[in-house]
């Protein structure tokens, strides 16, 4: 089983920048010896998969931010249905 370690700015590549704050707040605030293996969009939100030190609160809280904040600029957002789900803003849902 090899698991790829992804850092900080890695993992801002996987979504839109408009997450990348909630990136940096889950990084300032892990655990030490936590290691983030997979970050992606599912359902509309941010989901962070991580293994060693608990961080899943810490995963939880962030991912229900991830549904208040436009994924493509970072400005208030919510769930739009389309062909996906993507947590949007006004601007960027029309």
């Amino acid at each position: 089983y090899n698991t790829y370690i992804m850092t900080r700015e890695e993992t801002k590549t996987c979504v839109g920048k408009g997450w990348s704050n909630l990136l940096d707040e889950f990084f300032d605030r892990m655990k030490e010896g936590t290691i983030v293996h997979c970050v992606k969009e599912k359902f509309g939100g941010l989901r962070i998969d991580s293994y060693g030190a608990d961080t899943s609160d810490l995963e939880v809280e962030i991912e229900d931010k991830s549904l208040t904040i436009c994924e493509e600029c970072g400005e208030p957002g919510k769930p739009r249905e389309g062909s996906l789900v993507k947590t949007l803003c006004d601007n960027h849902a029309s």
